[in-house]
């Protein structure tokens, strides 16, 4: 998942809908009440307390068929979860928000799927190493799990789905450089390992095109944008400059990748909307004018 918006967003949660839930109950999937249920198109309150129940971003998953699951670390230190599971058609059923019981998070989760109905959401822990919790259906959910022991964190991680049940997680590492974990078969982790590249001046950001290749992406501390490459069969290469292609960044990359081309994303010092693509070659900057006057919903 590569975590897009250029602003996150938290306290609320919102989306496409009309009704508002509230829920606290750590119940199992199938066992859920359906508390929203729309086919609207205004914004719908997720999560509703006396006191907030989110103490971090939250990020979203596609899990497969229609399923969308939202997480964040609860103001309690536990993974918290809103899932949309529609019964089918057009109608959107979203479920109470639930403590999952699994925890201390010490940032933000940040989830993974390859879209089979299996989830893994990745935080860093209080002690700086990277820790896992895993849903497998049938099973339910298990954690947390630690993946490292070096206690080497600078950055949250980041993970992303690359073919198969091959999952990589990055973080930009206490030396900085560039460290992953990975799986390619879902169960059994390899790592962690310095893959170099550095020094990384921000929390690195990976997207994949789906055949086995990562691209990660990261500001270098000089501003610009600057990448690492994995091509299956081959391996690793970088750290390789995209100076050329990017200008002095205002915000981290956010990296997209749609057919084969890769698109990267960021918030420029003039705070307009700036990108770089690759589509067999890179090209940029382009910059995307913001008019702060009117907005497109």
């Amino acid at each position: 998942m590569s975590r897009f918006p250029l602003r996150r967003w938290r306290v609320w949660l919102t989306v496409l809908g009309t009704a508002a839930l509230v829920g606290t109950v750590a119940t199992p999937a199938s066992a859920r009440s359906s508390v929203a249920r729309t086919s609207g198109g205004t914004a719908a309150v997720l999560t509703s307390a006396p006191t907030p129940l989110m103490g971090s971003d939250a990020y979203p998953v596609y899990s497969g068929g229609q399923n969308i699951e939202v997480f964040w670390a609860g103001e309690d230190g536990n993974l918290w979860e809103a899932a949309k599971n529609p019964e089918g058609g057009f109608e959107t059923d979203w479920f109470a928000a639930r403590d999952l019981g699994i925890g201390p998070i010490s940032s933000a989760p940040y989830p993974v799927s390859p879209g089979d109905g299996t989830i893994d959401v990745f935080w860093q822990g209080s002690d700086g190493n990277l820790q896992l919790a895993r849903y497998r259906p049938g099973s339910g959910w298990a954690g947390p799990a630690p993946l490292t022991t070096l206690a080497n964190m600078a950055s949250d991680p980041s993970p992303v789905y690359s073919s198969g049940q091959t999952v990589d997680v990055f973080w930009k590492g206490g030396d900085g450089n560039l460290w992953h974990v990975w799986t390619t078969d879902g169960a059994t982790w390899n790592g962690p390992q310095s893959l170099g590249a550095g020094p990384i001046g921000s929390a690195p950001h990976p997207v994949s095109t789906g055949n086995g290749d990562i691209d990660v992406f990261w500001q270098v501390p000089a501003g610009t944008l600057s990448e690492a490459q994995y091509v299956a069969g081959i391996g690793w290469t970088g750290a390789l400059s995209l100076a050329a292609y990017s200008r002095v960044m205002g915000s981290d990359p956010n990296p997209v990748a749609d057919n084969g081309t890769i698109q990267v994303f960021w918030e420029g010092t003039d705070g307009n909307l700036w990108f770089a693509d690759d589509s067999g070659g890179w090209t940029g900057p382009k910059g995307v004018a913001l008019d702060r006057k009117s907005t497109r919903l």
